[in-house]
């Protein structure tokens, strides 16, 4: 009884399942390391500071701080943040994972953002906390723009100071930072109005977040970032 021929088409078949195997391992093993090492964590920490007049920071501060602080991060995309409030030592612990640009994120994190609108002798008449909602948007004219919407009361309010004010200006500030000042043409009754002379879409869009979640109650420094 003769012994059964071998196959040498199977061994060269079995190497070759063999080595692309190992090499897809290779390069899933490369992959995920890479993914790893793109998703690495940021922790943050927060110190709150009081005002100017030395007010008491109180533990609704601290809430409202908190879920403005989620609110924009939510609005520059970080998904699933993680933010902690240490009461005793008024501070806010945020973790991040996988974001690109930190600089900037800390930067939206930590502005105040107190939107105010001010008639031409320079008073303030409207305040951030009538805005409904802010859009960073391409306008008509090609430009940069951050459209904004007005609840009804803010809607009134406004229709009145441009009514009040035609062919004269109006400034819109953020953090007591003239961002433009239009020359009122005809009243604008409908809640609408447009912040231009950004230089970038990305500009734009930042502001837009911070005017969407309101201004903080304290002022935040940041003490530790790793």
């Amino acid at each position: 009884m003769g012994l059964p021929s071998q196959n040498p088409g199977k061994g060269m078949k079995f190497k070759i399942i063999i080595g692309t195997l190992i090499a897809v391992i290779l390069v899933a093993g490369g992959f995920w390391g890479w993914r790893i090492v793109a998703q690495k964590g940021v922790h943050l920490v927060f110190q709150a500071e009081p005002d100017k007049e030395g007010k008491t920071i109180t533990n609704n501060d601290m809430d409202k701080a908190n879920t403005t602080i989620a609110k924009r991060l939510n609005g520059l995309g970080v998904s699933e943040p993680v933010i902690k409030t240490d009461y005793d030592k008024k501070q806010i612990v945020v973790d991040i994972a996988g974001i690109k640009e930190l600089d900037n994120a800390v930067e939206v994190i930590r502005t105040t953002a107190k939107l105010t609108f001010r008639d031409p002798q320079g008073y303030v008449v409207l305040g951030g906390d009538q805005i409904s909602d802010a859009k960073a948007s391409i306008g008509q004219s090609g430009q940069f723009v951050v459209s904004l919407t007005f609840t009804s009361d803010g809607a009134k309010k406004f229709g009145d100071l441009t009514s009040k004010y035609i062919g004269q200006r109006i400034g819109i500030y953020l953090d007591d930072k003239l961002r433009t000042n239009p020359t009122v043409n005809t009243p604008i009754l409908n809640g609408q109005a447009e912040i231009t002379g950004y230089e970038t879409m990305e500009a734009a869009t930042d502001d837009a977040v911070l005017m969407r979640s309101g201004s903080l109650p304290v002022s935040l420094t940041i003490i530790e970032k790793r």
